[in-house]
């Protein structure tokens, strides 16, 4: 039942600031101002967008207003209001919004083409007599006209538009567009507009909109016109619709949900068997509590999709890594969603997913970088471009951002912008206000000035303000009956639109997402185990999905049209269930990493044809198809304990040396693993969550080390709590301990731990929720004999801890992958070397990781065109170089060198020249790399004589630098290699320098503890940090020709040494030694640049600068 019409005249409309430049207010806030003016009502009409949806939804809900959501849609002349009635009438207009960001420039015609197919209910009000034109060429679609009044609508111009009007049947209404609730949102969004146009405030106007939002003045505009006013009021009685929130909304694999659960429990035995051969009877019985959970709660057929993605994956031979909390779970476990035993590494399935929980599980799946596109299109092809679609976030303006993009709106000079914005660091504007009296970096600012004080309030109400749309890392939904039921989507990056709603807005209208990211180590981890093991066997496995017949299944959707970009709905109307559009197809065997020989993306190319039932098998296909496995892993590969046992990975662990393996390779990790004299699985499992900001700076970090190595300073609280950390020595480490300690300390449950947990982390710390939490604990402590001093105490910290705790599942998973790595770096290190320069993305640059290649024994050789692919070649302790390396070598110049290289070898480098025909910069770069060394002489020697004899064999002349008729020194040698690669092969950074007598080396550092040292390294890696008094300081990592050392630059050697680092990759060092638990790093007092070696004619020679490394 509609509430009755209000006196007065109520708003059609409110720009939020996600249309950009047209709004500042969020909804909240215009909620509030409107139920304080006595409206009913809470308009949005953003352009073309439903990005506010959620929160506009949850403003009205909280201040007791109904919701008028619609879209606004800009004409050439004009504009139109567009209010969907019903659901088909909300897809209907995502539908719209969506082509609408499609289109690459305004369309021709009155009619623009993204308005067309309106199908369902709904309202469109249009303002201005060229949209009341544009209004007729909608009368085909159903919906109710209206004839749209704007307050600045003369009487004669209104004459004119109701003869047209009354032909359409289109009763008048006022409409009143809000952009404002407060009068000094004017002024902001004149500054907004300002740094949108990238122009001073003062030659940008704000535009005009009512300030005052009750019925009263909103009227006043319209006195002359009664009847539009009370079209307004009869207009906004009736809300519009919009999807619900908090009820999930899941893909279906299954009509029947207890088939789901069937394939779910057939899916999750078959992998139990895989994993543990007869399964124990603990194994058993966990299996059994999981599947009753997931069936309870419906999330049977989110497994499944899970499932058929890991397999698809696993069809191009590579593996996946589940992780975050989905590890504590034994199902994913048997699907290899995951591959940590939650029951060996006593993980609770209730942190993943119990029955108090009101949120969907959280499946976070990680893929090689290539292969995720793949994915996509997997999932695309398999349900249909309809119902897939990434996750956008809305990139906002940030304090730092927001006071200096309105400090230069407003016209403030330079200098003031960089004083500001080096004051305020990473707080946000209302902290800086509140904390800047007592910020050292913020001494001899004039905050009092009321010139900068009003910049400043400005930038505050700034903050926060959406820009841009981007992508989340990883984030897709597969949307049941199609994504446009729930939002409109956007072009992304990829080959898969992204969603107008952000992941809380996602999440909040049901829609379950799952988190695919890109990693580069689970590259590495695919070209290693390609490398050392024989070609992988194949083997069948039924997918997710079985055929059914479309008789059987109504409710299913048509199958896929032929024609691409067709839509298997009619326009508007609202899609069945969600159903996947085909079986798997996609799985076909390929070589590990491997492309379809029918498709360049990997996938079988589109022969044309149906499926024979929406979700069925591949057409003709009367089994499943068949499965390329991943290469069967070394022995004992899964054992986590037996890998951290071998000899060579128990010795490089302990000893931090693990630079190139993923999650343990940064210099924090690897001293923290030295100190450790980590050992174990458990260990590095603890390292990788002691080490996360929040615990190291609690000194929780310091305590389990000294702890871990010093069994004397082990303290007991309780016997209770003893027991429960006794593997992390009484120190709470995870968000799991604090689940432990809740049930054994007080009788929690697991799930009602893990909701304490949840609420302890979040917004409910100081809420009367965790009163009540709070005094249950201590009655449960206090039944169980525990002293309440002590319970306080226990309670305080787990709430002081809980903030910054994190994952045991997630660092466990993470910690399977690195010990993997960590044994195909000891013995397969050229492999493993070579799979790690070719993936890129460590943290260390490519000098870092040749220099590491070499102390591990392996020679590392330039490109070559003779023998050189793409990536890099490796033979026995020998990585060749690929061409990927050369910088500027186009990919079609790779492929006819390729091509040419096939057909006949190579005569010499003008044969090299005229088949393959580089462009200058690709032969520059060739020949600066080394690649054309097998053709004898330099190639720049050679090019006068080749230009002689063969006149027009380029296409444009080419003049290329020449050395003299000789072989180049070891510095030019070095200069062309940097110049072509970024990197130097031949030579190490130190030997191109001058290095003074008597400096220590890194493999003697740990003898000088205590002792000023004198060193010289090239510079790797270097941290910023702003200490607590506002000083800065720099944590750095250089390396010799023996290894890697740290050095602490405190802040009164930054303020005079500093400088050093702007240029100088090459630095000496002198510091007194510091040890921490043996473990040495130099406390530096001076630094300095190192000199270039002397070239035999007195030039210096080159040196590589710091982002080289």
């Amino acid at each position: 039942m509609n509430p009755p019409a209000q006196a007065g005249c109520p708003p059609l409309g409110f720009f939020t600031p996600y249309s950009f430049g047209e709004g500042v207010c969020p909804p909240a806030r215009m909620a509030a101002a409107l139920a304080a003016a006595g409206q009913t009502v809470l308009p949005m009409t953003d352009v073309m967008g439903y990005w506010a949806l959620v929160p506009a939804l949850r403003a009205a809900a909280a201040h007791g207003l109904h919701p008028l959501f619609g879209l606004y849609a800009p004409l050439d002349e004009g504009f139109l209001l567009l209010y969907p009635d019903d659901e088909a009438g909300f897809i209907a207009l995502s539908r719209a919004a969506s082509a609408y960001h499609r289109q690459a420039a305004p369309p021709a015609g009155r009619l623009p083409a993204w308005l067309h197919g309106l199908a369902g209910r709904g309202r469109i009000v249009a303002v201005g007599a060229a949209s009341l034109e544009t209004l007729a060429d909608l009368s085909a679609s159903g919906w109710k006209p209206f004839w749209g009044v704007g307050p600045d609508c003369s009487r004669a111009r209104a004459e004119e538009e109701a003869r047209l009007a009354g032909r359409l049947a289109a009763p008048p209404v006022a409409v009143a567009l809000l952009r404002f609730a407060a009068p000094g949102d004017r002024f902001v969004l004149r500054i907004l507009r300002a740094i949108h146009q990238n122009a001073l405030a003062d030659r940008v106007a704000a535009p005009q909109a009512p300030i005052a939002l009750d019925p009263a003045s909103l009227a006043r505009p319209f006195a002359w016109f009664p009847e539009a006013v009370a079209g307004a009021a009869a207009f906004a009685a009736t809300p519009t619709w919009a999807p619900g929130l908090g009820t999930f909304h899941l893909p279906r694999l299954h009509d029947d949900p207890d088939a789901s659960l069937r394939q779910l429990r057939e899916l999750a035995r078959r992998g139990i068997r895989d994993r543990f051969g007869t399964p124990p009877a603990p194994v058993e019985a966990r299996l059994e509590e999981e599947l009753a959970v997931i069936a309870a709660l419906g999330f049977a057929d989110y497994f499944l999709l899970v499932h058929e993605i890991v397999v698809a994956a696993e069809a191009r031979g590579h593996r996946v890594l589940g992780r975050g909390s989905a590890a504590n779970s034994l199902v994913s476990y048997a699907l290899r969603f995951t591959h940590v035993d939650p029951l060996r590494h006593n993980l609770y399935f209730e942190r993943f997913l119990n029955p108090g929980r009101t949120s969907p599980p959280d499946i976070d799946l990680d893929f090689s970088w290539r292969i995720r596109d793949e994915i996509y299109e997997f999932l695309r092809r398999r349900w249909g471009d309809d119902q897939v679609a990434l996750i956008s976030t809305h990139v906002t303006l940030g304090g730092r951002g927001a006071l200096r993009e309105t400090g230069k709106a407003l016209g403030f000079p330079g200098p003031d912008l960089g004083r500001f914005s080096r004051a305020i660091g990473h707080l946000s504007v209302a902290d800086f206000l509140a904390q800047a009296a007592d910020l050292p970096r913020a001494r001899g600012l004039p905050l009092d000035n009321p010139a900068f004080r009003r910049w400043l309030k400005v930038a505050e109400r700034l903050e926060g303000i959406p820009t841009h749309l981007s992508l989340h890392a990883g984030g897709v939904v597969v949307a049941p009956g199609g994504i446009h039921r729930f939002t409109p989507v956007q072009p992304s990056s990829k080959p898969v639109p992204m969603t107008q709603l952000e992941m809380h807005g996602i999440e909040a209208v049901g829609l379950v997402k799952i988190d695919l990211l890109a990693q580069r180590s689970l590259g590495v981890f695919a070209d290693v185990l390609q490398g050392i093991t024989p070609p992988a066997p194949v083997r069948t496995e039924t997918p997710a999905t079985p055929g059914t017949d479309p008789a059987a299944s109504p409710s299913r959707p048509s199958p896929l049209p032929t024609t691409p970009g067709a839509s298997p709905e009619p326009p508007g109307a609202v899609p069945a269930p969600c159903q996947p559009r085909q079986a798997p197809a996609d799985l076909a065997p390929t070589p590990h990493g491997g492309r379809s020989p029918s498709s360049p993306t990997g996938l079988p190319a589109n022969n044309g044809t149906s499926p024979k039932s929406a979700g069925g098998p591949h057409p003709g296909a009367t089994e499943p198809p068949p499965l390329t496995v991943l290469p069967p892993l070394p022995p004992d590969f899964a054992d986590v304990d037996a890998l951290a046992a071998d000899p060579p990975v128990a010795k490089a662990l302990a000893e931090g040396r693990t630079m190139g393996v993923f999650y343990i390779e940064s210099p924090g990790m690897r001293s923290l693993l030295a100190k450790l004299r980590c050992r174990g699985f458990g260990e590095l499992t603890a390292a990788s969550s002691v080490i996360r900001p929040g615990v190291a700076e609690s000194g929780m970090m310091q305590a389990y080390i000294a702890r871990h190595r010093d069994p004397r300073r082990r303290v007991a609280v309780h016997p209770l709590l003893d027991e429960v950390l006794r593997e992390t020595y009484g120190v709470m480490i995870y968000q799991e301990d604090v689940m432990k300690v809740a049930h054994a300390l007080a009788g929690f449950t697991l799930g009602e731990a893990d909701l304490l947990r949840r609420a302890m982390s979040g917004k409910e710390r100081g809420s009367e929720i965790m009163v009540r939490n709070r005094a249950r604990f201590l009655d449960g402590a206090a039944a169980r004999g525990v002293a309440p001093p002590i319970a306080e105490e226990i309670w305080r910290q787990m709430e002081s801890f809980s903030g910054y705790a994190f994952c045991k599942a997630h660092s466990a998973s993470y910690a399977v992958l690195s010990l993997q790595l960590l044994w195909m770096k000891m013995h397969h290190p050229a492999r493993f070397m070579a799979g790690v320069l070719d993936n890129r993305g460590g943290f260390y640059g490519p000098q870092a990781y040749l220099s590491e290649a070499r102390r591990l024994g392996v020679t590392v050789l330039p490109p070559d065109v003779i023998d050189s692919g793409w990536d890099c070649t490796v033979s026995g302790q020998t990585i060749r170089l690929g061409l990927s390396f050369v910088k500027g070598l186009g990919r079609a110049c790779h492929d006819r060198l390729v091509a040419e290289r096939a057909r006949a070898p190579f005569d010499g480098l003008a044969d090299f020249l005229g088949r393959v025909r580089p462009d200058e910069g690709e032969f520059t770069a060739l020949n600066g790399s080394g690649a054309l060394a097998r053709f004898g002489p330099p190639a720049a020697c050679q090019m006068a004589r080749i230009f002689d004899g063969a006149a027009g064999l380029f296409p444009r002349e080419f003049s290329f630098p020449a050395f003299a008729a000789r072989q180049p020194s070891a510095a030019e040698r070095a200069r062309l290699e940097l110049a072509a690669m970024g990197l130097m092969v031949s030579a190490h950074p130190l030997d191109l320098v001058e290095t003074p007598a008597g400096v220590t080396t890194s493999n003697r550092l740990a003898a000088g503890a205590g002792k000023v040292v004198r060193m010289a390294g090239f510079l790797i890696a270097s941290k910023p940090v702003t200490t607590k008094r506002g000083d800065r300081m720099r944590f750095l990592t250089l390396e010799d020709r023996e290894g890697p050392f740290e050095v602490t630059v405190f802040p009164p050697a930054w303020r005079r040494f500093g400088a050093v680092l702007n240029d100088a990759g090459c630095v000496f060092v002198e510091g007194r030694v510091d040890a921490d638990w043996e473990v040495p790093s130099l406390n530096a007092s001076r630094l300095a640049p190192l000199r270039p070696r002397r070239e035999p004619d007195g030039s210096p020679a080159p040196t590589a600068r710091k982002n080289s490394a």
